[in-house]
């Protein structure tokens, strides 16, 4: 025998080459572990008399739609509020401090009378503001008017004036005129007559 058949050693029997099929069998051992491990850990509570077990069965309730009218009909009824009051202060709540329904339903009316009257009083003021300032757009027009009416009438008068001047001017000027036609005739004259005086 050679060397190579002495040392050559069974290792017994190999495991074949992997196919296309592997994982999928690998996956069901592992599904078939999971399982029995389950069936391993529930097994105690399934029997109805062990100890962990349910004595009774759990009864759900049956889900029946109801009208929206039935419903308000089913609803409770809001308790009256002074019973309410009376039953929370025998409780022991302090209302102290607190409106009464009838003092919060004057307050109400009170409140209401108040804003009436605020309203009212805000519109007479405007009323009243409407007419101030149509007073006021009427007195402007007039004094606008009588200062126009006082400006031409200053105009005119001083147009008279300066007319009245010129006429002044103009009397003083024909005055003098004649005054110096007087004295150059009365010059006149008397050279005249000295000068008849020398001829004679």
């Amino acid at each position: 025998a050679s060397r190579g058949d002495l040392v050559k050693v069974d290792m017994g029997v190999q495991n074949p080459p992997p196919k296309g099929s592997t994982p999928v069998v690998a996956l069901g051992f592992l599904g078939a572990a999971g399982a029995s491990l389950a069936l391993i850990i529930s097994a105690p509570f399934a029997d109805v008399k062990s100890p962990g077990a349910m004595s009774a069965p759990i009864a759900l309730p049956a889900i029946v739609k109801t009208s929206e009218k039935a419903a308000a009909k089913a609803a409770p009824k809001a308790a009256p509020v002074a019973k309410t009051r009376k039953s929370l202060k025998a409780s022991g709540y302090d209302f102290e401090g607190d409106a009464t329904p009838a003092e919060t339903k004057q307050f109400d009316r009170e409140a209401a009378v108040k804003a009436q009257a605020e309203a009212k009083a805000a519109k007479q003021a405007a009323a009243e503001k409407a007419v101030a300032e149509r007073k006021a757009a009427q007195a402007a027009k007039a004094e606008e008017a009588a200062a126009a009416k006082a400006a031409n009438q200053k105009a005119s008068a001083e147009k008279a004036a300066a007319k009245q001047s010129t006429g002044a001017k103009e009397a003083a000027e024909r005055k003098e005129a004649a005054a110096k036609a007087a004295a150059e005739k009365k010059e006149a004259a008397a050279a005249a007559a000295a000068e008849k005086k020398e001829a004679a």
